[in-house]
């Protein structure tokens, strides 16, 4: 699908195939246990830049924040479960986020 589209209009094909409004719902999935990385740092990176990820796309202004809540509210409550499971010595570390990290539950309408 993607070749085809490139036919068409080389620049931006992936973004017109897949937008923000449809990649942000399933991110909570993407840090389910059938879909987390086995190795511990594989696993770290990939709670990090998925929490990266959904932030931007919430702070970019890409994504309608009051349509999309539900789903950014369980993506952030698996996040926070892995990070209490890590805290409890069941998994790996996952990273504090910053102080000034880019959403937070507060933000949203």
């Amino acid at each position: 699908m993607l070749q085809v589209e490139q036919c068409f209009d080389p620049e931006d094909s992936f973004a017109r195939l897949l937008p923000a409004d449809c990649l942000l719902p399933p991110m909570h999935d993407f840090l389910s246990p059938e879909w987390l990385f086995d190795h511990g740092t594989d696993r770290l990176v990939q709670v990090n830049h998925s929490y990266r990820l959904v932030c931007w796309l919430c702070s970019s202004g890409l994504v309608n924040l009051r349509e999309l809540r539900p789903s950014i509210v369980r993506f952030m409550i698996r996040q926070d479960e892995l990070t209490v499971r890590s805290k409890a010595g069941k998994g790996p570390e996952v990273p504090h986020q910053p102080a000034d990290a880019l959403i937070r539950r507060e933000d949203l309408p």
